[in-house]
């Protein structure tokens, strides 16, 4: 068994779980057995796996498996079917499309909160005391049952977290306590498992055992994509093997990879000084240039870990016909939005098209960092006077017309490893056009065969790059063909297959 440790399927995934997300696809449909794991309590987790097309069957939540809820049936519950409420005495009363209110002969009894998107389906119920304060919590999983009581402090904190089982029992139960002044969670306590209860100082505590027991009953391949993931599948206990997967470049300057500091998360993978009392078996990157770069620079420090290349992301091309035949006047970038990523450089770059082409068009989909640099960046698209030029378009991992209308998809950030939103372009035909940046020039974006590339990293660049290929239609088509051609080779069986020479179980 392959198990793939992470903390969750989020509302919004990050380039590491997209790629999680594709092997364990990839690999259970090619007959090797692989497990999502996730670590994180979350009761929408069924509505987050099918947003991302995960089927529910192979992935194993630590909450869901001590509450004995792994593979239960979604279905939802409308609140006006609720088992535990006699309607014929208490009074429903929706507040608007999020609650609704019951009473009691007039009085407010509790609130019931509808799940996300899911009018009317009941999501948490809120029981008041005489005094309007919440006494009590019940968190109901989005596959329609409850699976969480919270009760509280007379302040209001939480006081106790109950994990249910299906049939009501407590399966788990965390103790938050007022420490200097501060109330955080104290104890995990997991009752009646394999007879008897055991404690736990923290979740991570609880995570670490709960990965042994599935290493126990199946041994496995333990794989980490996060660095924040290594710790627990360093605390497995004779597994089949521990592979860290690293995503990203993980000096603080990739133009210096060699000499360049570690990032402090990176620090316990590659420096020895720092490393788990045991090592992992391989560390996986996505191209044979970041590997022999970083094999070249720690190898001899971990004389027992493999450096090894595997592909980060697949694609299907299914028509040929995906060449464009017409450069319309879009152009277009998705992934995550803000400073990280450096989407003001491409907005800078795109006034300056604009003003030579007033036909053009942005597109940009994805979300942002966090709420300062969503105001940063459409600051910044007002002050160009852009708005009318510039769209923004929600997180919609599988969009599939999103470039039916794009020509062009512009990567603006100085550090890439892989690139899997720019493979997503090039499986549409659409040319790329990037800053000239280490392990992804002549790796999957090569100058003058799929995309263009811009040894100078500043906003005039890129828009002249761009614009030049836009007016050179012969170029244009050339390069449309030669995208196509590069994301054929980077089908889900050779995924497979290089993962297959890095796997130490051989199936």
């Amino acid at each position: 068994m392959n198990y793939l440790v992470s903390n969750n399927v989020f509302t919004f995934n990050n380039g590491p779980e997209f790629s999680a997300f594709e092997r364990l696809a990839a690999f259970n449909r090619h007959g090797i057995p692989t497990k999502l794991v996730l670590k994180d309590y979350s009761s929408t987790l069924s509505m987050n796996l099918a947003s991302h097309h995960i089927d529910p069957h192979s992935v194993i939540n630590m909450y869901d498996y001590f509450q004995g809820t792994v593979d239960e049936d979604n279905r939802p519950l409308n609140v006006h079917y609720l088992p535990s409420f006699p309607f014929e005495t208490y009074h429903l009363k929706g507040i608007d499309n999020n609650k609704a209110k019951f009473d009691y002969y007039g009085n407010r009894k509790g609130t019931i909160n509808f799940m996300p998107s899911q009018v009317t389906k009941v999501g948490s119920i809120d029981y008041f005391d005489r005094l309007g304060h919440v006494v009590v919590t019940e968190h109901w999983d989005s596959r329609g049952f409850p699976s969480r009581l919270d009760s509280y402090h007379l302040d209001g904190s939480v006081g106790t977290s109950r994990f249910l089982r299906r049939d009501g029992s407590t399966a788990l139960v965390v103790t938050h306590m007022n420490i200097q002044g501060q109330v955080r969670p104290t104890m995990w306590k997991l009752l009646d498992y394999h007879g008897r209860n055991w404690m736990f100082d923290n979740e991570d505590a609880l995570f670490g055992f709960f990965l042994n027991e599935l290493n126990r009953q199946q041994k496995g391949n333990f794989i980490s994509d996060r660095r924040i993931m290594d710790q627990f599948v360093m605390s497995v206990q004779n597994p089949l093997s521990r592979i860290a997967v690293v995503h990203d470049i993980p000096v603080q300057n990739p133009r210096h990879a060699v000499k360049s500091a570690l990032r402090p998360l990176q620090e316990t993978l590659f420096d020895p000084h720092q490393q788990f009392p045991v090592h992992f078996d391989q560390i996986v990157f996505p191209t044979d240039e970041e590997r022999q770069t970083f094999a070249d620079r720690f190898a001899g420090n971990l004389p027992d870990t493999k450096f090894v290349t595997a592909v980060d992301s697949c694609v299907k091309v299914t028509v040929q016909e995906h060449q464009k035949q017409q450069i319309l006047p879009i152009i277009a970038y998705r992934g995550m939005l803000g400073s990280t990523k450096k989407t003001g450089d491409l907005v800078r770059a795109f006034n300056t098209m604009a003003k030579h082409s007033p036909a053009l068009r942005l597109k940009l989909q994805g979300y942002f960092e966090n709420q300062d640099e969503e105001k940063k960046l459409k600051d910044l698209v007002k002050q160009l006077a852009l708005e009318s030029k510039v769209s923004f378009k929600p997180y919609a991992p599988f969009d599939e017309d999103f470039f039916k209308d794009v020509s062009l998809f512009v990567n603006p950030t100085d550090s890439e490893a892989f690139g899997m939103n720019l493979l997503e372009a090039m499986a549409a035909g659409v040319p790329v056009v990037a800053y000239n940046v280490p392990f992804l020039a002549d790796n999957l974006v090569r100058d003058g065969q799929n995309g263009v590339l811009v040894k100078a990293r500043n906003p005039h660049s890129l828009a002249e790059a761009a614009m030049a290929l836009l007016n050179d239609d012969e170029k244009y088509q050339q390069l449309s063909q030669g995208a196509l051609q590069t994301a054929q080779g980077y089908n889900e069986s050779h995924l497979v297959e290089e993962w297959r020479n890095v796997l130490q179980h051989v199936y």
